[in-house]
């Protein structure tokens, strides 16, 4: 069952100013039109003239999508600003095992619109600006700062183990809250359930081919032996795609499979130790 918690709370006025940073724009003519041809963030080809996000000193500006277009980042990165944005299904999807840290103190809100499979650490007094979804744990050293839009996190598209206790999605002493809102989605629960997904050799990556059926992330999946004892859901990227905690054997047959999601009952503690909230927030340019 989905869970939301709504997050209101009352207070000034802020300006900050924001250092210099160096805009390098993505190039979506290339891949990334589903998770299994997901772009490569590193690749000097998707970006304009070469010029990689790949420190603090960057703006990565990601503001062209045609549809959902997945970006893989597979190594730890530090950015100075993701700009996003989002226009029905015109999104870019950020899928990354590896950590994600906004490292610019000079700049209030340095996250715009997105969707994020990834863990986010942001720096002090910093946070979203736009509408983002949050699929990953969310860190904030002090104040985690919401300026606008309505953000999401989606504890129910991601989890790190099978086990059904969740604790530390989201780690920041205060959620500062200005015209922006915050929603959190507690993870969901199901039924032992069986379902017809196209599962490839070697990929994690399975599509559902039969009938639609209740996906609870961290729920363990079998299916004879074609995927590991213990392997679970990790990440739902919709109704009809999902990734699983490991890959499917190398010698399994690529083609439609049953797979088998048992039982899951969880449950989560959501740390949130103080709210403030801040009527009308004031940017720098």
């Amino acid at each position: 069952m989905k869970k939301a918690v709504w997050i209101v709370i009352c207070a000034g006025s802020l300006s900050f100013a924001r250092a210099a940073m160096t805009d390098a724009y993505w190039d979506y003519s290339n891949t990334g039109t589903t998770i299994t041809n997901a772009a490569d963030w590193f690749d000097t080809a998707n970006w304009t003239g070469g010029i990689v996000a790949n420190s603090a000193d960057y703006r990565a500006v990601l503001t062209n999508a045609v549809g959902p277009r997945y970006i893989k980042i597979n190594a730890p990165l530090t950015l100075g600003k993701i700009a996003g944005t989002w226009s029905g299904n015109n999104v870019s999807v950020i899928v990354s095992d590896d950590p994600l840290t906004i490292d610019t103190p000079d700049l209030r809100w340095p996250i715009d619109a997105g969707c994020f499979f990834a863990d986010i650490t942001t720096s002090a007094y910093t946070g979203p600006r736009l509408t983002g979804l949050y699929c990953g744990t969310v860190s904030a050293p002090s104040w985690f700062v919401l300026c606008g839009g309505e953000s999401r996190h989606r504890l129910d598209w991601y989890a790190k183990s099978p086990d059904p206790v969740r604790t530390n999605d989201f780690n920041s002493p205060v959620l500062y809250r200005g015209s922006g809102g915050w929603r959190v989605y507690g993870p969901r629960s199901s039924a032992a359930v069986e379902g017809t997904w196209y599962v490839t050799a070697g990929s994690p990556y399975v599509f559902r081919t039969g009938a639609a059926h209740t996906l609870a992330a961290g729920t363990t999946v079998t299916s004879g032996d074609i995927f590991p004892a213990g392997t679970f859901v990790k990440r739902v990227f919709s109704d009809t795609s999902i990734e699983l905690s490991a890959a499917a054997s190398a010698g399994t047959d690529s083609g439609e499979k049953t797979l088998s999601f048992a039982a899951f009952s969880p449950r989560t503690v959501y740390n949130l130790r103080y709210f403030m909230r801040i009527c009308g927030c004031t940017r720098a340019a």
